[in-house]
C-alpha cells in the first residue's frame, strides 16, 4: 500500500511525478502543486475545512498526494485518503534524517516535515528551518542529517493578542511594516520592521541567538 512506502523512497518519486503536498495546520490548511521539484500552484484555506480538502484533492490531478496535520482526522477523511493512495505522514513513517528528538512520539508532524525539507535544500549543509504559523517554530538539523530538535514560541498574532490582553492600555494590533526596529508610537513599538513584532519577538533567549 502507498502509505507503507518509505519516505525517503517516495520523495525521489514525487520529484519526477506530479504531486500536491497539503499541510492542515491548527489554523488553516496549506497546500502546493508540484511538478517534479518545481512549484506550479499553491494556496490555503483560512480554516480547517477537510470537505474542501477532499474537493481539492478530486479536483487537482496529481501522480501522489502527501498529507501532515497536526489536528485530529475524521475516520471518514482517513478511508477517503486510503483510497486515494495519499501518503498521511506520522511518527511510524520511514524518513530520511536521523530523528534525534528525546520524545518523538510528542514531535509535531509539520516540524518534522520542515526539517526535513530544509534538510533537502541544503544537503551538505546543518540547517535551522523556521515555520511561522499559529506558532514560530525552530527545527535545527545536523550536517550528518540528524534532527537535533528545536523551539516553539507564540505566534505573532498570538504574541499581539497577549499584550492586548494583560495589559490595561496596549491595542490589539496585527503584523505591519514600520519605519525601523525603533518605534515612535505606541503601535509602532509593538513592531519592527519586516512586520516582526519587536518587543515580544526579542523576549526570548532562543530567538535572541537567532536574530543576532
Amino acid at each position: 500500500m502507498a502509505g507503507h512506502t518509505p519516505l525517503h523512497a517516495r520523495i525521489l518519486t514525487f520529484a519526477r511525478l506530479m504531486n500536491l503536498a497539503i499541510d492542515i495546520g491548527n489554523s488553516r490548511i496549506k497546500w502546493a502543486r508540484f511538478n517534479g521539484r518545481d512549484v506550479v500552484e499553491t494556496g490555503m484555506t483560512p480554516e480547517a475545512d477537510l470537505d474542501e480538502l477532499q474537493a481539492l484533492m478530486r479536483f487537482h490531478r496529481a501522480d501522489a498526494f502527501s498529507i501532515s496535520s497536526v489536528v485530529h482526522l475524521s475516520e471518514d477523511f482517513l478511508s477517503f485518503c486510503k483510497e486515494a493512495g495519499a501518503l498521511l505522514i506520522d511518527h511510524g513513517t520511514s524518513i530520511p534524517i536521523k530523528n534525534a528528538y528525546a520524545t518523538p512520539a510528542t514531535l509535531g508532524v509539520d516540524r518534522l516535515c520542515a526539517a526535513i525539507g530544509a534538510m533537502s535544500l541544503f544537503p551538505k549543509d546543518p540547517v535551522l528551518a523556521i515555520d511561522i504559523g499559529t506558532c514560530v517554530k525552530y527545527e535545527f538539523v545536523s550536517r550528518e542529517h540528524e534532527y537535533m530538535g528545536g523551539n516553539i514560541s507564540p505566534g505573532l498574532q498570538m504574541r499581539f493578542s497577549s499584550l492586548n490582553r494583560y495589559t490595561s492600555k496596549l491595542p490589539k494590533l496585527k503584523p505591519q511594516k514600520t519605519a525601523g526596529p525603533i518605534g515612535q508610537t505606541t503601535d509602532q513599538a509593538q513592531n519592527v520592521k519586516e512586520s516582526v513584532p519587536a518587543n515580544s519577538s526579542h523576549s526570548h533567549p532562543f530567538q535572541q541567538r537567532c536574530d543576532g
